[in-house]
């Protein structure tokens, strides 16, 4: 059983590297993170001119002028749609291209098992998304700090946080924003198992995601959005309050894992892997 089960976690270990290194070569993993990168420079650009433009100036002057809620913004601005697309363009299409050209096929025959690709190509995927989620975080910080410091400032709720609280903070809403987009890639994976076109699966995994978001505007449909993946995306905003809502951050947090396990649940409930 040792024996078995030492085979079976070489042989996942070996595809989960095989994934990496297919994942570092396709020029797609590189732009995209590239383009989320600039996406945070002029989010942190955008900011500025808000400042110097607008009436949110003289809101800006109560303590929103601080380094620390550029990346704020910006995962508020992107969380929806931005950042969901490109993690969504990276997971449908892993194994969709793979059963187009015929390598799925070459795999299965070769005697390797359907869930060791799957589970594999799941990790390369998620790490694709919390990667993503860092480099957006990343760039927008270092310009907003470049424009704006990093110091003690003033929170919207009115409590003074220390420049120790900031970094908790945006800490906390980068891996949740991370847990997110890791739940994006899973339906996306989840609905590319059962796609044959990689631009059929990103397609409907955007269409329904976007559905999902303008559901989310509706007050008649209130009792069914208690229960859209996107309705959840913005909550990391609860830990500026006074005290930090925890709960509601949890039940997003919750609600990511049901959507996680469903997703696995359906594929391993069709079997999509064998048509």
């Amino acid at each position: 059983m040792c024996a078995c089960s030492l085979i079976w976690r070489t042989r996942m270990w070996t595809h989960v590297q095989w994934e990496y290194r297919r994942q570092i070569r396709q020029n797609r993993s590189w732009v995209s993170l590239l383009v989320l990168a600039a996406v945070g420079v002029l989010a942190a650009v955008g900011y500025r001119q808000i400042d110097a433009q607008t009436a949110l100036g003289s809101v800006l002057g109560l303590g929103l002028a601080d380094g620390f809620f550029v990346p704020v913004v910006t995962l508020t601005v992107c969380n929806s749609i931005l950042l969901p697309f490109f993690v969504v363009l990276v997971s449908a299409e892993s194994i969709s291209a793979e059963r187009q050209r015929g390598t799925w096929t070459v795999l299965l025959a070769q005697g390797i098992r359907p869930w060791q690709v799957l589970v594999s190509k799941w990790v390369v995927c998620a790490s694709y998304a919390g990667s993503a989620t860092f480099v957006l975080v990343s760039a927008s910080l270092a310009m907003g700090i470049m424009l704006y410091g990093w110091h003690r400032t003033l929170l919207p709720s009115g409590t003074m946080a220390s420049t120790h609280d900031l970094a908790g903070f945006l800490a906390v809403m980068t891996v949740y924003t991370a847990i997110a987009q890791v739940t994006v890639a899973s339906v996306a994976l989840a609905i590319g198992s059962f796609c044959r076109n990689p631009v059929a699966s990103v397609m409907l995994t955007m269409g329904g995601l976007i559905i999902t978001v303008l559901m989310g505007d509706f007050p008649f449909l209130a009792d069914v959005q208690k229960i859209l993946l996107s309705g959840y995306f913005s909550r990391f905003v609860d830990v500026l309050s006074v005290p930090p809502n925890w709960t509601a951050m949890l039940q997003g947090v919750g609600v990511f894992g049901v959507y996680i396990i469903l997703a696995w649940a359906f594929v391993a409930w069709r079997d999509p892997f064998y048509d």
